[in-house]
């Protein structure tokens, strides 16, 4: 099972809902903004990670963004990325100048406002990489397996073709799963 969709019955239920209470919007809006967003995220660390010392920006990223335990309490890590005094649309590089692009995109493409739209990234970014950082953390296969999930899903054209993404048909990351999506599977539905 790829990732996204694994992440998405994991967390997607809850997350929608608690998406939906701190950003106003409709809970129908709000469940359509993890599997837009994830795959967004997922090709930008593609993109981090193909660089020189790309692997341990990957690395610093996932720690930076709350690590594994950013799934423990899904609604504290979704709340402290809403109530933030700033936001970072380009969750500081991984998204560079498509993360305002897609913030503008969601906006336009769920009908929400703007200001939620450029919140709702930086909030569901945590949530993608707590899941990564869950996989290097109790996966057994430490960064690697996070590098070759990224490998095999992520996708870093989508920061250049977000209509894939927004309103413009399919995109999205792809993939099986393998040990990999069968070990980070368990991993999450016991880190709900």
């Amino acid at each position: 099972m790829p990732f996204v969709e694994m992440l998405m019955k994991s967390v997607g239920g809850d997350a929608a809902s608690q998406m939906a209470g701190l950003l106003n919007i409709d809970p129908g809006k709000a469940a359509q903004i993890l599997p837009k967003v994830a795959p967004l995220i997922m090709g930008g660390l593609k993109k981090q990670q193909s660089e020189p010392g790309g692997e341990e920006k990957v690395n610093q990223l996932l720690s930076k963004f709350g690590g594994a335990s950013a799934l423990d309490n899904i609604g504290e890590t979704l709340r402290q990325q809403a109530t933030a005094p700033t936001t970072d649309a380009t969750l500081d590089g991984v998204l560079g100048d498509s993360g305002p692009k897609a913030a503008e995109m969601l906006s336009k493409d769920l009908g929400i406002d703007a200001a939620s739209a450029q919140r709702a990234i930086p909030m569901v970014a945590p949530l993608v990489m707590g899941a990564l950082a869950k996989l290097r953390d109790q996966g057994g296969g430490g960064l690697g397996a996070v590098t070759s999930l990224l490998d095999k899903e992520g996708n870093a054209n989508l920061l250049g073709n977000l209509g894939s993404l927004f309103g413009g048909g399919g995109g999205g990351a792809q993939g099986g799963g393998g040990l990999l999506g069968k070990a980070l599977g368990s991993m999450l539905k016991g880190g709900k």
